[in-house]
């Protein structure tokens, strides 16, 4: 496995901050702070990380301890760094019209399905993948609580503001219904 490129061109930095990333949630490693100085806190570093991973614990960053750190190294920023995204496509000028089939549609629905559990007005449409009467009904809705031209079509616009309010009303994807007991139980409710 070949490291990133920036990881090539400072390579005891790079080092430090892969041997940091690894260590991180591992109380047998040392997570030290990259300074970019091979020094002792480096050679101990690399020492606890021979060890643990059982090679030869000599201190020294040598091909088979590099090619295990990247192996590593990869599965840690897969475990403590941020989810990937989903980047999705909409051509420039591209509208999802009424009565089209397009499989970005299940997402919408998704999210309006989603941001219709706290708003009872707020109509919840079926997902088919087709932005049908029930879904260009919702999307109209969504555009008019928006301030946005209620098309019932979903531009760019429409698009960025579904996508954001998704993301802040569901976070990490815990989002849970209100009920009316707990809504009135809430304090200043």
């Amino acid at each position: 496995m070949r490291p990133r490129e920036e990881y090539i061109t400072r390579p005891i930095l790079s080092l430090q901050n892969m041997l940091r990333v690894v260590a991180m949630g591992n109380p047998n490693l040392v997570a030290l702070i990259p300074d970019g100085i091979f020094g002792p806190e480096t050679t101990a570093a690399v020492s606890a990380f021979q060890r643990h991973y059982r090679l030869p614990v000599t201190g020294v960053m040598n091909n088979a301890t590099w090619e295990r750190l990247s192996e590593a190294f990869y599965h840690a920023s897969i475990a403590q760094g941020p989810p990937e995204p989903a980047f999705i496509l909409l051509e420039p000028g591209q509208i999802i019209l009424a009565g089209e089939v397009n499989d970005h549609v299940y997402l919408i629905q998704s999210m309006l399905s989603v941001l219709s559990q706290d708003d009872k007005a707020f109509p919840t449409p079926p997902i088919n993948g087709v932005m049908d009467s029930p879904t260009v009904g919702s999307v109209r809705y969504f555009q008019q609580l928006s301030a946005l031209p209620t098309t019932g079509n979903v531009d760019r616009a429409t698009w960025q503001h579904l996508a954001k309010l998704y993301a802040a009303t569901t976070k990490d994807g815990t989002h849970k219904k209100r009920t009316p007991s707990a809504a009135s139980a809430a304090p200043g409710a």
